[in-house]
């Protein structure tokens, strides 16, 4: 019996808007730990682990290369840590099981003593069926 996991992987690197007056320019070559995210989709369950917008799970509905994301988790930026939602546009532009990924990702959260919205864009790369 065989059992083939199939998923994505994606590497993203991009500036994120941390909730410090704007985005951060992107330090090239990337060296901050706040523009790094990985993600991993299995079926349509995402899983995010980047600082900024922080540690998110969600379900991913694709439209051909394009796809939409909602989900809910721990949201991170500069003013707090909090509980709260997200929601993430895309698009995978595909050659084999490698594929380029573009994405905006929107995070709003509750703090104790705030409400907090980080956001990043990020490019990056995925690696299907892995």
């Amino acid at each position: 019996m065989s059992y083939e996991l199939e998923a994505k992987l994606t590497l993203h690197v991009g500036p994120v808007g941390a909730g410090t007056g704007g985005s951060n320019p992107i330090s090239i070559p990337p060296s901050n730990l706040l523009e790094y995210e990985l993600v991993w989709l299995r079926k349509d369950i995402e899983y995010t682990l980047g600082v900024v917008p922080g540690i998110l799970v969600g379900r991913r509905i694709e439209f051909g290369a394009t796809y939409a994301s909602f989900g809910g988790g721990v949201v991170i930026d500069a003013n707090g840590v909090g509980v709260g939602i997200y929601s993430a546009l895309g698009v995978d532009l595909c050659l084999r099981s490698w594929c380029g990924n573009i994405e905006l990702k929107r995070a709003l959260g509750v703090t104790r003593s705030a409400v907090i919205a980080p956001y990043a864009l990020r490019v990056g790369v995925t690696l299907n069926r892995w």
